[in-house]
């Protein structure tokens, strides 16, 4: 004897004449319409980088299927910032068609920090330090804790690992 299966598919079922046991009532609003609402404002400060830091670069030593990567130390004075240490680390495209030189540099000085995302323009996999990057600020300390900002730092590698120069604009 052969027994025969119903199936049925997907089926919707109408909800509103049933009523759910597991649901809870809505609770009271803890701020009603009628209440103030207060507002908080984070200001901005703009900072603008004009100036000079000279300073030293090295070769990092990567997978060589990951792209070239530096790292960078100068000093300078920056105009209204003032004198600032700064610490880099850019890492170049590598075994791509085409990509960006991406990097980060923190800028020091005796009232906090700065840290800046670097991005160079497209260029092809493997290729040379570009000669300048955009930058924004992505985070500062103390005095420049609510810092935005943004720019373009032309970058001078001289030959050998002689020296290094970052010209804010």
């Amino acid at each position: 004897m052969r027994v025969k299966s119903l199936s049925t598919g997907p089926a919707i079922e109408a909800m509103e004449s049933r009523t759910f046991l597991s649901a809870a009532p809505a609770p009271s609003p803890l701020v009603t319409d009628s209440d103030p609402v207060p507002v908080i404002t984070v200001l901005k400060t703009v900072v603008h980088f004009h100036g000079k830091l000279t300073g030293t670069f090295s070769h990092v030593l990567t997978n060589p299927d990951a792209g070239n990567a530096y790292s960078f130390s100068a000093t300078g004075n920056l105009g209204a910032v003032g004198t600032v240490s700064a610490s880099a680390s850019i890492k170049l495209p590598g075994f791509v068609a085409k990509g960006n030189a991406l990097g980060t540099l923190t800028l020091t000085t005796s009232t906090g920090t700065l840290t800046l995302k670097l991005a160079g323009p497209l260029e092809k996999g493997f290729g040379p330090m570009p000669s300048a990057v955009r930058y924004y600020v992505s985070s500062g300390t103390g005095a420049y804790a609510n810092a935005s900002g943004a720019g373009n730092i032309g970058i001078t590698l001289a030959p050998k690992g002689d020296g290094l120069t970052l010209n804010f604009c």
